[in-house]
C-alpha cells in the first residue's frame, strides 16, 4: 500500500521483485586477465596425496567432474566455481530476528585457487543480492536458475 499523495488515499501499487546479479563470465573475465591469477591456478587438477582427500575435487563428486572435464576438453583448463549463500543485516548485526532490512547475498569462489588465496576477500565474488523476505517467498530459484543458464552457456562456448 502507497498513499496518494493528491488523494491523501491509500493504494496498492505493484512492487517488482527483483534481485541484483552480477555475471559470472564478467567476472571471471576479471579475475583471469591478472597475470597473477594463472600462476596460482593447479593445471594438475589437484591431484590426491597418498588417498588423502584435501579439497572437494578428491572426493567422488569431483573426481567424475574432474574426469569428465578432461574427456570432453583435453586441451582445456577447467574454471571450478563454488556458490555460496549468506544473509547479511545491514542495520543491526545482533538483531537477527529483524527481517525488513536483511539480504540474501550469493556470492562465489573460483576453487582451481589454493584454500589460502581463497580465504582472501579479494577472492570472494559477488554473484546476486535480494532482499531475504523475497528470497524466502520464491526460494533462490529466480537466482540458481539464471546462474545456471550463464553456466551452460559458458561450458557450451
Amino acid at each position: 500500500m502507497k498513499r496518494d499523495k493528491s488523494t491523501s488515499k491509500q493504494r496498492q501499487v505493484e512492487v517488482d521483485d527483483i534481485f541484483y546479479y552480477v555475471p559470472i563470465e564478467n567476472t571471471l573475465k576479471l579475475v583471469l586477465q591478472q597475470p597473477r591469477s594463472w600462476s596460482l591456478i593447479d593445471r594438475r587438477g589437484e591431484q590426491a596425496c597418498s588417498g588423502v582427500v584435501t579439497g572437494w575435487l578428491h572426493g567422488s563428486n569431483g573426481l567424475q567432474l574432474r574426469d569428465y572435464c578432461a574427456a570432453t576438453f583435453p586441451l582445456s583448463i577447467p574454471i571450478y566455481v563454488q556458490i555460496y549463500f549468506d544473509e547479511v543485516e545491514t542495520v543491526n548485526p545482533f538483531a537477527s530476528k529483524m527481517e525488513i532490512h536483511k539480504l540474501g547475498a550469493f556470492y562465489f569462489v573460483i576453487k582451481n585457487f589454493p584454500a589460502a588465496a581463497n580465504s582472501s576477500l579479494h577472492n570472494i565474488h559477488h554473484l546476486a543480492l535480494a532482499i531475504a523476505k523475497k528470497r524466502k517467498k520464491y526460494t533462490a530459484e529466480a537466482v540458481m536458475c539464471h546462474t545456471v543458464a550463464e553456466l551452460k552457456d559458458l561450458h557450451d562456448v
